[in-house]
């Protein structure tokens, strides 16, 4: 009996990347990033480790990431005036390090997370102060 599409999702969401990319191997299918497709938005890694919002628009190479981006700058707040704001890059390696000018997914929640961090860390040390 053959399994639902709804049920076979569920089980690959389930797998970690490891297992998922034995699947492929098993079966003779080309290993790559999983769910890299043109469409997919992604973070891209910015000057002074600024990662601004990019979309995949061509997979070049799914097995090492290699892809064609369109970046959405933050304008003035990035040196880009008017309406010069949104860049295309070509062959956008992808790393998974915050490396300059690559790409990665989209990390859940970092800056909220890292503003926490920072001002808890504020507070702390003003209590060891007092």
């Amino acid at each position: 009996m053959a399994k639902k599409q709804a049920d076979v999702i569920q089980d690959v969401e389930e797998m970690n990347v490891d297992e998922v990319m034995s699947v492929y191997e098993e079966q003779g299918e080309p290993v790559g990033i999983p769910g890299l497709t043109a469409g997919r938005i992604v973070h891209y890694v910015f000057e002074d480790d600024t990662h601004r919002p990019a979309i995949i628009t061509e997979v070049n190479d799914a097995t090492t990431g290699n892809v064609n981006l369109i970046v959405f700058m933050d304008g003035q707040n990035d040196g880009y005036p008017g309406d010069n704001c949104i860049h295309w890059y070509r062959n956008t390696e992808y790393s998974e390090f915050n490396v300059l000018f690559t790409w990665h997914w989209i990390e859940a929640d970092t800056i909220s997370r890292r503003t926490y961090e920072e001002k808890y860390h504020k507070y702390l040390s003003g209590i060891e102060k007092a």
